[in-house]
């Protein structure tokens, strides 16, 4: 063990000199002195592969065991070579660590594990290639009546979700209202629960209405069912507003009418009295 003075890094030859009973024999090896031991990582995650909004599990070690706790840090490098940190993470005695990412990007890319070194070890880095696409969705449809009169306002709505049921907000949702070859198009943003809503004035006939979710940079686009719509006159009363205000005009004439031939047919009874 040589303490001090500390030689300067470079290459030495070094000799080991032994002797007993008059007996000495030597031998001579070659040493390179470096500032800091080299170190390097191993790392992987658990799928390379994976949509947004799910978490990849990343898990290594640094070697040879830096031999007390440290930190190691991660980051994010894209193809035009901008870096981004995600966090960092702790590494034991022993080199062994792992971190729970949640990826904020879609595309492909690679995550960079970077453990600054100890005062005994050179740091060093490795990056892993991962892949992520835009979150599956599914978009429902429902109305507040399949069958209704003109003039009447038909309420469609539904949900915005990802594959496993989390809400997706500030989407546009497209309500498509097809009709004898024709298509009118109607528009909705998400709110925070993933819900939308249109109001739908239609006139008479029959109508097939779905909706289509467009996506965005971070969800994949998606569609409803399709409900069948028929708009239909209302049926007139059997009595209408005219037809009563007629027959309630000729009542009141009736009556007035019968009043006074009433009046005439006693007066004419008294004259015949006197």
């Amino acid at each position: 063990m040589v303490t001090e003075p500390l030689p300067k890094k470079g290459n030495y030859s070094l000799t080991i000199v032994a002797s007993c009973s008059g007996v000495r024999s030597n031998a001579t090896l070659s040493l390179k002195l470096v500032e800091k031991i080299p170190s390097r990582i191993i790392a992987s995650l658990n799928t390379s592969s994976l949509e947004y909004g799910g978490t990849v599990e990343l898990r290594g070690s640094v070697a040879p065991e830096p031999g007390r706790a440290t930190t190691i840090h991660v980051y994010t490098l894209f193809s035009n070579n901008t870096r981004v940190g995600i966090g960092e993470t702790s590494v034991d005695e022993h080199g062994r660590f792992s971190y729970s990412y949640y990826p904020s990007e879609v595309g492909t890319y690679n995550i960079v594990v970077e453990w600054p070194g100890t005062d005994l070890y050179l740091g060093s880095s490795t990056s892993i290639l991962i892949s992520v696409s835009r979150a599956s969705t599914s978009v429902t449809l429902e109305t507040n009546a399949t069958e209704t009169y003109v003039g009447k306002t038909i309420l469609a709505s539904g949900m915005l979700t990802t594959r496993d049921g989390k809400p997706v907000s500030n989407v546009n949702v497209t309500i498509a209202v097809r009709h004898e070859g024709l298509t009118f198009y109607y528009t909705a943003t998400t709110d925070s629960a993933g819900f939308y809503a249109v109001p739908l004035r239609l006139a008479e006939g029959g109508y097939e209405v779905s909706a289509y979710a467009l996506g965005s940079k971070y969800y994949a686009p998606s569609n409803s069912n399709t409900i069948g719509l028929e708009i239909t006159k209302e049926p007139e009363p059997m009595i209408t507003t005219s037809k009563a205000l007629f027959l309630a005009a000729g009542l009141v004439l009736g009556t007035v009418f019968g009043i006074i031939v009433g009046r005439v047919r006693v007066k004419a009874g008294a004259r015949v009295q006197t």
